[in-house]
């Protein structure tokens, strides 16, 4: 018996609807007006036309950033008082090195309230030696810095008992906050393009979580400065597989470099699967493939392809009432399409020639 039908195109496309939904997924499917019903035997399938709109993301969804510490980091200052002080000067600088630190003496009703003015950012913890804790009236082992960057004394001084601070040495510590240990979400913006765009979306990130590191992009590798040499930071998969490091890599100390950046590593190209053709070998694994395509990065308007010859594989069902259709990269991540434009296919069907 002959069979029906010679040849048969199918257009199918993530921007139809389906019921109430509106989908727009690289992995979906589209429900046929009117079914088909063939020997799959007899039947072989080939991509016509696929249209969608070039992929520019580095990496899909959240990725993140660890940052912890290994343990208490301090620094030790050593500051000698170097001006004669009363209740008509303000403040008085104290050399720290080379860090300017002041003490500040607020005057009100004959009595000064003395704070400290250190380098150190807002919550992070100060811990005083023991005869600087008393000679400042600092009754409690740890202060948090707080807001201009003060450490205020709970006890008032006259004048008398601030002219005896001239010519003190005091010494305090910083513990960068031992506890440490947080995720930081990194989400990308579609336009990201470069390293130096990558960079910036990682120091905004840790920027706003107040983390004093910073990356830097000189393409086509990548730096890294930390001012604690405690601090650790561990990447995300998808991140590390971007820096080209071993997936359970972690920075430590003051320096880092990565000089074998690649933003698409291992993502250069589409698979393009479905359940209207007969599964592939596809690496370690069996998959429906119908066309493997190279991943544009590029700003382009609009994919339209038409392929000529046509690839044509054998049929994968005989009733067929819908088709799945699922896009990935090579690292079997469902593509993030434009929500306006998704992805459309058109199928040709046709009797194979050897029947």
């Amino acid at each position: 018996m002959e069979p029906a039908i010679d040849s048969l195109y199918i257009t199918v496309s993530s921007g139809k609807f389906s019921g109430n939904a509106y989908q727009n997924s690289s992995n979906f499917e589209t429900q046929l007006f009117k079914p088909v019903t063939l020997q799959k035997e007899l039947y072989e399938v080939g991509l016509v036309q696929i249209i969608y709109k070039p992929m520019q993301d580095i990496f899909n969804g959240r990725q993140h950033v660890h940052v912890f510490n290994t343990g208490e980091h301090k620094a030790a200052f050593h500051m000698k008082v170097e001006s004669t002080i009363t209740h008509t000067i303000s403040r008085f600088n104290v050399a720290v090195s080379s860090t300017s630190v002041e003490i500040i003496t607020h005057y009100q009703k004959d009595k000064s309230v003395l704070k400290l003015k250190v380098p150190y950012k807002v919550n992070e913890i100060v811990r005083f030696e023991e005869d600087t804790r008393r000679l400042l009236g600092y009754e409690k082992l740890e202060y948090p810095v707080e807001e201009n960057n003060t450490i205020i004394a709970e006890n008032e001084y006259n004048d008398e008992e601030l002219k005896r601070l001239q010519g003190t040495v005091v010494i305090f510590y910083v513990v960068r906050n031992p506890n440490l240990n947080k995720t930081i979400e990194i989400k990308q913006p579609y336009d990201v393009k470069s390293i130096n765009d990558f960079v910036t979306e990682i120091n905004v990130a840790l920027m706003n979580e107040k983390i004093d590191v910073e990356f830097h992009a000189e393409a086509p590798k990548i730096t890294f400065e930390s001012k604690d040499p405690k601090l650790n930071l561990q990447f995300s998969n998808e991140i590390n597989r971007i820096l080209g490091v071993d997936k359970n890599h972690i920075i430590t100390g003051e320096e880092a470099e990565f000089d074998s950046v690649d933003l698409y590593r291992g993502n250069k190209l589409i698979l393009l699967e479905s359940d209207l053709v007969e599964h592939q070998i596809w690496g370690t694994t069996c998959k429906p493939i119908i066309k493997v395509l190279p991943q544009s990065h590029e700003s382009i308007p609009l994919v339209n392809t038409f392929f000529h010859p046509i690839q044509y594989m054998g049929l994968g069902k005989s009733d067929i009432k819908s088709i799945n259709l699922r896009a990935s990269n090579e690292s079997d991540e469902e593509l993030i399409l434009d929500k306006h434009q998704g992805i459309t296919c058109v199928f040709h069907l046709r009797l194979r020639f050897n029947v």
